[in-house]
């Protein structure tokens, strides 16, 4: 998931003063239990643990269920709508695939794929760049596992994965989370600290620490400033420039709302006119939150009907914007995604949260953003 930034018509709610409570309603039932979400214009869809998938053509204001073929009723993980038309979803020992907006479905190819399905392995996360993309998980052994696609994500091969010698002794090491770019650095991050990026050729370690000590990485963001966002275990922001050799990163405490643990577990951020994340949307557990303060207080969300757990976040977003620095009061959407509570479960929950105030933000946030996440 992921985090994604679209258009939207401007919904304003709220008022300047304290905002108080960010209410999501449920707006699918009963079709739990949603593990991704990802938009692209007005076209979105979900990925499923229940062998169907979700989707939109109109930005979410109506869902249709979509039953996936036998071959791909599988447990699947993530998605990504690349434009219009063309959506990718990654699972267990599968990747499907769609040219109508997600109205049918086939089996991904490719070299990998003509591998017998039981010598597969479980693919978690997936990041495209145009029609280039990168799907990341585990091996049989539970190893790291690399695939590339140059066709919209028709097809796959394998590709080289992090070097043994730096991953835990047991070699076991799985993604949290990727970032795919056709040019100059993509990346991955997981536990033990462990961020690696790939010039195109190799993987390059790059060990990150915070104050409280070495934490596992969680999910990803990437600014159009060109910086990166990684989201920790411990609660803290640690960035630099994606081109970066990563030797002296930024590291910004994050101060979660009370009771909702440290772990950054979803991220979606936009900078304001010095390159410092000023509006920021992530998920603590099962408690999606957004700040307008760079994080200093947050507006808490609050779930109905509630929800047994979350799995995934995606921000659609409007800013009016001049070029170069501006004033502007953004105002996002944000979805939810997870598994429904009996007796009236959900699958997905939306809120609109808006600026209590004017905000001076970066030059480029109104572009729209690769997305990050979980997810």
């Amino acid at each position: 998931m992921r985090a994604i930034v679209t258009a939207l018509v401007l919904l304003v709610v709220g008022s300047a003063g304290a905002l108080g409570a960010l209410n999501f309603d449920g707006v699918t039932s009963p079709y739990g239990f949603v593990t991704s979400l990802d938009f692209h214009g007005q076209t979105g869809c979900t990925s499923c643990q229940t062998g169907y998938v979700l989707r939109t053509t109109n930005g979410g204001v109506d869902w249709e269920k979509v039953t996936l073929p036998p071959e791909l009723i599988v447990a699947m993980f993530d998605v990504e709508v690349l434009d219009a038309n063309k959506v990718v979803i990654v699972g267990s020992g599968h990747i499907a695939y769609s040219s109508d907006a997600g109205a049918t479905w086939s089996d991904a190819g490719g070299s990998y794929f003509a591998l017998p399905a039981t010598q597969r392995g479980d693919l978690y996360r997936v990041s495209f760049d145009g029609d280039h993309g990168m799907a990341v998980g585990i091996n049989r052994e539970g190893g790291p596992l690399t695939l590339l696609s140059t066709d919209g994500g028709h097809t796959w091969s394998e590709t080289a994965s992090p070097d043994p010698a730096d991953l835990p002794a047991d070699g076991r090491w799985r993604a949290a989370d990727v970032v795919y770019r056709s040019s100059g650095n993509s990346y991955v991050c997981g536990s033990g600290g462990r961020l690696f990026s790939w010039d195109g050729s190799a993987w390059h370690l790059h060990s990150l620490t915070t104050p409280a000590g070495t934490p596992h990485l969680v999910c990803l963001f990437p600014a159009p400033s060109g910086r990166l966002y990684v989201g920790t275990t411990d609660g803290y922001l640690i960035s630099d420039r994606i081109a970066s050799d990563w030797t002296a990163p930024t590291t910004k405490k994050i101060e979660p709302p009370a009771g909702a643990g440290n772990t950054i577990h979803a991220l979606w951020l936009m900078e304001d006119a010095r390159g410092k994340p000023q509006v920021i949307v992530s998920r603590f557990g099962n408690t999606p939150a957004v700040s307008w303060n760079g994080g200093t207080t947050w507006q808490e969300g609050v779930l109905s009907p509630p929800t047994a757990g979350l799995w995934c976040l995606a921000v659609r977003s409007r800013v009016s914007l001049a070029a170069g620095p501006a004033r502007a009061r953004p105002s996002l959407q944000i979805w939810v995604g997870g598994m429904g509570k009996a007796p009236t479960p959900a699958g997905l929950w939306r809120a609109v949260s808006t600026a209590p105030k004017l905000l001076e933000l970066a030059p480029g946030v109104i572009k729209p953003q690769p997305r990050s996440l979980p997810k």
